[in-house]
């Protein structure tokens, strides 16, 4: 998957743009900011709910 948080600042660059040591130090100081628009399955939490626990699931599941 695909990191959607960002670091704060003009440019907003996205985490997995980041050189490790910057990630690391953006991350200690919780520094690093969820963007929803950047995830197309994130709906809100509502929504995101309804669609797990009531959405049909196509193919083979696995073994539970």
């Amino acid at each position: 998957m695909v990191s959607i948080s960002k670091a704060p600042g003009e440019g907003c660059t996205p985490a997995k743009e980041l050189g490790v040591d910057e990630y690391n130090r953006l991350f200690d100081e919780d520094a690093l900011v969820y963007d929803a628009s950047r995830n197309a399955f994130d709906r809100g939490t509502y929504q995101n709910c309804l669609t797990f626990w009531f959405a049909a699931r196509s193919g083979n599941l696995g073994e539970w």
